[in-house]
């Protein structure tokens, strides 16, 4: 994140994170997304706060877009 990157990919950012981190994390995505891609993956929640795209895989097929 120290380079400026134009598409970040991200696997469960925030697995490992208690709430008061994965709060900064979350702030932090949504102030680097600005002309950026970030592809994140993940089971946490509180990620579709700052996602402006959510796609959802369930059984292995890619199922109708949640939010566009």
């Amino acid at each position: 994140l120290l380079r400026r990157r134009s598409v970040i990919a991200l696997d469960e950012p925030s697995a490992a994170l208690d709430a008061a981190h994965e709060t900064r994390l979350l702030a932090t995505l949504a102030r680097l997304k600005e002309g950026r891609v970030i592809l994140c993956v993940s089971h946490r929640p509180a990620i579709l706060e700052v996602a402006d795209r959510v796609l959802e895989l369930r059984d292995g097929k890619l199922q109708a877009p949640l939010r566009q």
